[in-house]
């Protein structure tokens, strides 16, 4: 019989389940659905071309980069992760703001693509060697 403080876990936490990264982005983006329906309706026009425009152009950047690093766009783009990285963008931004237009693309071409790609920054695997047995 165990302890209180050497209590051991009834089930694995990193158990494996049937949702893949696509499903869980698209999840999040049907979270986010509400409150960008929200901010059409409050700002209007300026938010709609603020919310597709950042879309675009993340998704663009990342294309961008995977063609220059000979990686497969499509199979990379279907994660969805950059849609979720261009809609948390643009729900960031004030539609009225003109000075963070050339800044769009940086979300995924600085911040994933250079430093890896999902789930492979250096925090990353650092933090997977730390806690595998």
């Amino acid at each position: 019989m165990s302890s209180p403080l050497h209590a051991s876990p009834v089930a694995a936490p990193h158990a494996a389940t049937a949702s893949t990264v696509a499903r869980v982005m698209l999840s999040v983006a049907a979270a986010l659905l509400p409150a960008t329906v929200y901010g059409f309706w409050l700002y209007g026009w300026p938010a709609v071309h603020l919310w597709w425009i950042t879309i675009s152009a993340t998704l663009l950047g990342e294309a961008i980069c995977l063609h220059l690093m000979q990686r497969p766009v499509l199979r990379v783009l279907g994660d969805s992760s950059a849609l979720l990285t261009g809609w948390l963008l643009a729900l960031s931004c004030h539609p009225g703001g003109h000075g963070w237009g050339a800044w769009r693309p940086f979300a995924t071409i600085i911040a994933k693509q250079v430093f890896g790609g999902l789930g492979r920054t250096s925090s990353t695997r650092r933090w997977w060697r730390a806690s595998s047995c």
